[in-house]
């Protein structure tokens, strides 16, 4: 019983310790009035995390990050920084760590404003310092589909990744592979069908 009760304590001391590890209640990493609509966050090596969210603090709903160290500090100014932000809706980030303690996110970029359902999608790859790599816009994949839906990144070992989607919430799933530089990988072209019809899908690495 003695050796239950230590553990116990043990156990109640670790908690404790770990909630004010940072500040109570967490630290901010995006506040303000703005939205925030879609979030994701990915750990990097260097025990640091990077979040990717779209807000509409510049009247559109844009892309932006923010990267957090160990101590909880925010290491990409106050506000974070600008992925995109054109004067349309951008939706529906996703994020993977990647080479070097870079980030490669995607998203579905409304491009088309005659028509509010239509969305490609968008990709672009960050450095450790907060550097947009693949260009101020990213790399638009033309052929993502009338409503690019859906989207999932999967890392590939060399720092580029798969991309994943419908082009229609009923249509085949197709995918593409992007290399580190941003350039597509041979043999891909545009994209490729993966599988039939499919209205949820999810994907991951087997290493």
């Amino acid at each position: 019983m003695k050796y239950l009760i230590i553990s116990l304590l043990l156990f109640i001391f670790s908690l404790s310790f770990a909630q004010v590890q940072w500040q109570e209640n967490g630290v901010p990493v995006r506040q303000g009035e703005n939205i925030d609509w879609n979030q994701t966050s990915v750990a990097c090596d260097d025990e640091t995390f990077v979040s990717i969210w779209t807000d509409t603090r510049n009247g559109i709903r844009g892309v932006y990050a923010q990267k957090v160290d160990i101590n909880g500090n925010s290491l990409w100014g106050d506000y974070g920084i600008e992925i995109y932000n054109p004067e349309r809706m951008q939706s529906r980030p996703m994020a993977i760590a990647s080479t070097d303690n870079s980030v490669i996110t995607c998203w579905q970029d409304y491009n088309d404003p005659e028509n509010i359902y239509s969305s490609k999608i968008r990709i672009q790859k960050i450095d450790a310092n907060g550097n947009l790599l693949w260009g101020e816009e990213g790399i638009l994949l033309e052929n993502s589909g009338v409503n690019g839906c859906s989207p999932q990144i999967v890392g590939h070992s060399d720092g580029g990744v798969y991309i994943f989607w419908n082009e229609t919430p009923q249509s085949v799933i197709k995918g593409i592979r992007m290399l580190a530089d941003g350039s597509i990988a041979a043999g891909w072209g545009d994209g490729i069908e993966i599988l039939p019809a499919q209205y949820k899908f999810k994907a991951d690495t087997d290493q």
